[in-house]
């Protein structure tokens, strides 16, 4: 290859290039593929398992049983136009199509590798189907249900809008409202003139189950991006402006960052003056330890007593404040402990009676309040590809990821599902404790981004309880104690077998001084 077929190719690759650029200027990202280590992780809840929507799937084998039944609503679409072969509004179904290529195309983040006339054939497939799904839907809810067979049963229509609730699994909503604006108006039931309901309302109706939720009214259907961005605007409740704090025990130290810490012990942060506690409690119990040798009897009894007694002192040096790692400032904002070391602590884990939403998350005085949750499989589908859409779409808040971060946090092992389950705060339908505890990592896998949480304030106020004295004094012991059966019977033991060794110190020493007084009498 010579020096002249080397520039010609660079050429070639710039042209292209310049032109891919431009293509990309006029492109408005909204459905996205997953990044492949976690797809892998959980193929089956980012992966459709029954029906396709889009060029992403499109072509699976495990997937072309649904097309059949596809070609059929397609049918059965066209023909609400009343004409009888349908053929006249399917030229204008796929004129408007036409228009709407370009910027349907311009959606997906990965380059789609079909024609023009196979990219619309395409959206006219995958949009008739879901319309007419969304009409049938809507009918059998108004009790009027279609004898043509092909009635989806009540299994497949779950695991069809599961399908649908996935983001690499997704279409334009403009192209599903281009298709739906040539419907005429006696195509969807009630027949009355003028009152057909709006697409929003027939997807509202189908994701929800007849729920009459509808969006905020700033939120327009210009706006809406795809059905799981609409599913997500009405799912996640939103919150203007910073949360507001919980009420907690502790009152935050002033702190100034990047400087040295001041030597004055009444304006340390919380965390050295709990250092400075710690270092005198040990201090104090060394020095009764010293007080009680001198009255120990000289005895088999009295040896034993204070072997006894040297090893509770030792042991209560170690269990005060030094069990549980003390989080600093950053961390904090980030993660509070599991479960059951929130209740090793003294914090008191409720359900949340008057929650509006699973955001309703509340801290006051020890007492932690969650709202209730149901886990089950359709759970792991729609919050795994929600966290996932607000990871890829900038416009929207994280409230679901920092929902995801929080109840990761809560849940590092069964016995935390345990504790959840008798508060009544997360009702389990899955095989097991395990399940959930995957179910919430491998949520919080996918949750990259989350700065601005939701939960911070709430986050600071456990931590801060929990690094109080009492509650970390009453931690460890509990962590120590508690551990087995065998460590709470030796306690006992221990402090049975102090107490006879203390009463016969007392006996001891009074009986030293008895005799020396008679001597003084007897002088």
């Amino acid at each position: 290859m010579n020096a002249t077929d080397t520039i010609l190719e660079i050429a070639e690759l710039v042209r292209s290039l310049s032109n891919d650029e431009e293509r990309r200027e006029r492109r408005n990202f909204s459905i996205y593929r997953l990044p492949a280590h976690i797809r892998e992780s959980c193929k089956n809840y980012y992966e459709p398992r029954l029906v396709s929507i889009g060029p992403y799937h499109r072509g699976s084998p495990h997937l072309q049983a649904m097309e059949e039944l596809k070609r059929r609503y397609l049918a059965d679409f066209l023909s609400r136009s009343g004409s009888g072969s349908g053929r006249s509004i399917e030229k204008d179904y796929i004129k408007a199509l036409m228009l709407e290529e370009p910027a349907a195309r311009g959606c997906y983040f990965e380059s789609v590798a079909l024609r023009k006339e196979e990219f619309v054939a395409m959206l006219l497939l995958d949009g008739c189907f879901v319309i007419e799904l969304l009409i049938r839907s809507y009918d059998e809810l108004h009790g009027l249900i279609r004898d043509d067979g092909v009635v989806l049963p009540e299994w497949m229509k779950a695991l069809v809008k599961t399908d649908l609730l996935m983001l690499e699994n997704q279409i334009p909503f403009a192209v599903l409202k281009r298709l739906y604006d040539v419907v005429p108006q006696d195509g969807v039931q009630p027949r009355n003139p003028g009152s057909q309901p709006s697409l929003t309302r027939l997807i509202l109706s189908f994701l929800f189950d007849g729920d009459d939720r509808q969006p905020d009214p700033t939120f327009t259907e210009n706006d809406i991006c795809h059905l799981l961005h609409l599913y997500h605007h009405c799912f996640v409740p939103h919150i203007e402006g910073p949360r507001r704090r919980s009420l907690a025990i502790i009152i935050r130290e002033p702190t100034v960052p990047n400087q040295e810490e001041p030597r004055s012990p009444t304006h340390l942060p919380c965390h050295a003056k709990i250092r400075i506690l710690n270092r005198r409690f040990r201090n104090i119990i060394g020095v009764l330890g010293q007080l009680v040798v001198p009255f120990v009897p000289i005895s088999p009894v009295g040896i034993f007593s204070y072997i006894l007694i040297a090893s509770m002192v030792e042991y209560i040096k170690i269990l005060s404040f030094g069990s549980f790692v003390q989080l600093d400032e950053t961390t904090s904002r980030r993660m509070i402990r599991c479960a059951t070391e929130l209740q090793e602590f003294g914090v008191s884990i409720n359900k949340n009676h008057i929650a509006r939403s699973f955001l309703d998350v509340t801290f006051s005085v020890g007492f932690l309040r969650i709202p209730r949750t149901v886990v089950d499989e359709s759970t792991r589908s729609n919050y795994m590809n929600l966290v996932a859409f607000e990871q890829t779409n900038s416009t929207v808040k994280k409230e679901l990821t920092s929902y995801a971060v929080f109840m990761n946090c809560m849940i590092s092992k069964p016995e935390d599902v345990v504790i959840l389950q008798r508060e009544k705060i997360i009702e389990n339908k899955l095989p097991n404790e395990k399940e959930v505890v995957r179910f919430f990592n491998d949520l919080r896998a996918c949750a990259y981004n989350y700065q601005s949480d939701h939960f911070n304030a709430l986050f600071q106020d456990v931590n801060r309880y929990c690094q109080a004295p009492y509650p970390t004094l009453r931690a460890s012991l509990f962590h120590n104690f508690h551990s087995s059966r065998w460590t709470i019977i030796s306690g006992i033991i221990a402090l049975i077998l102090l107490g006879f060794s203390t009463y016969q110190a007392v006996i001891s020493s009074l009986s030293y001084f008895k005799p020396r007084k008679h001597c003084v009498k007897l002088c």
